[in-house]
Order: structure tokens, then C-alpha cells, then sequence
């Protein structure tokens, strides 16, 4: 069955969506729609959707242009500020790989110069320089022993420091 359109329901769609109904249509057109049920359906639907349509721009009170081009602007700098960071923090990185091993490098100087300075201090063996030996390294004495314990705990931490100032982004 083909559902029947009333001939009266763009004018009545029309008169509602104007603001003109009900005080401002002619009588037979209100009489018309107090016995069509299918023009009064339409001043139901019509009514309520454009009661929510005022409603909801009532509420939503979007920002002034300036505040958005501010944002904008706000935003773009900080992307821009982000993207110049990202190639200090390699060099921090760097920076920190190159004092580990510079200290290892000094440990290893210090182990070497008081084992010719003080040789009374190097004289008693320790349980490191023992896993040290039995390890095949190197190492004739304790303070041999400290040039490998200070690059094994470079090599323990640079990943963890690296890994820390990356992460920071």
C-alpha cells in the first residue's frame, strides 16, 4: 500500500519551520490540521526537532576565532619546539656515553697509578679479582680489576640512560 501525502503538508512544514505556526496561519489550514493526522504529525515532529535545533546552538558556544588561531599557534610552536629538542637529546645521549667511557678510562688511570704508587693497598686479592682471573680478563691484581667492573657497569647503564632521556618526548 502506498502511504498517502496530504497536499496541505509542505505548507503546513513550511508555516512551522517559519516560526509562523500556530498564530500566523489561516484558519482553514489550522482546521485542516486538527483533522488530518498526517499534518498533525508533521507540526509534532517539525516542532520538537527545531525546539532541539535552538536549544542546542543556545548551549554550544564555540570560541571566538582569535582563541582558535591562538591554539593554532600555541600548537604549531610546540610541535616546532619538539622537533628542534629531538636532535639534543641524541647529543645528551651521546654526551653521557662519552663521560661513561671517559670514567673508565680514568678508572683504569687511577688502578694503574696506585698500583705503583701504593702497592701495599693492591696486595690482599678479592673475591672479584678471582671471578676477574676465572674469567680469562686480564687482571693481576684488585685494582686491575677496575677497569672492567667500571666498563661492564657503562655498558649496563648508557642503554638505560639513553633510554631515559628518549623517553621524555
Amino acid at each position: 500500500m502506498k502511504p498517502t501525502v496530504c497536499k496541505y503538508e509542505a505548507d503546513v512544514w513550511e508555516a512551522v519551520a517559519t516560526g509562523r505556526w500556530p498564530d500566523q496561519v489561516e484558519a482553514a489550514l489550522s482546521r485542516h490540521v486538527r483533522e488530518c493526522t498526517s499534518c498533525a504529525d508533521v507540526v509534532g515532529v517539525t516542532s520538537a526537532l527545531l525546539a532541539d535545533a535552538v536549544s542546542a546552538r543556545a548551549e554550544s558556544a564555540p570560541p571566538s576565532s582569535a582563541i582558535v588561531w591562538w591554539r593554532a599557534q600555541m600548537r604549531a610552536r610546540q610541535e616546532a619546539a619538539r622537533a628542534a629538542e629531538r636532535p639534543l637529546t641524541v647529543v645528551h645521549a651521546l654526551a653521557i656515553a662519552c663521560a661513561a667511557g671517559l670514567l673508565v678510562g680514568l678508572i683504569g688511570l687511577a688502578g694503574a697509578w696506585i698500583r705503583e704508587a701504593a702497592p701495599w693497598v693492591v696486595s690482599s686479592p678479592t673475591a672479584t679479582l678471582g671471578a676477574l682471573k676465572s674469567a680469562h680478563l686480564p687482571v693481576t691484581d684488585a685494582w686491575g680489576a677496575l677497569p672492567w667492573i667500571a666498563l661492564a657497569a657503562t655498558l649496563l647503564l648508557a642503554p638505560i640512560a639513553v633510554y631515559v632521556i628518549v623517553s621524555e618526548d
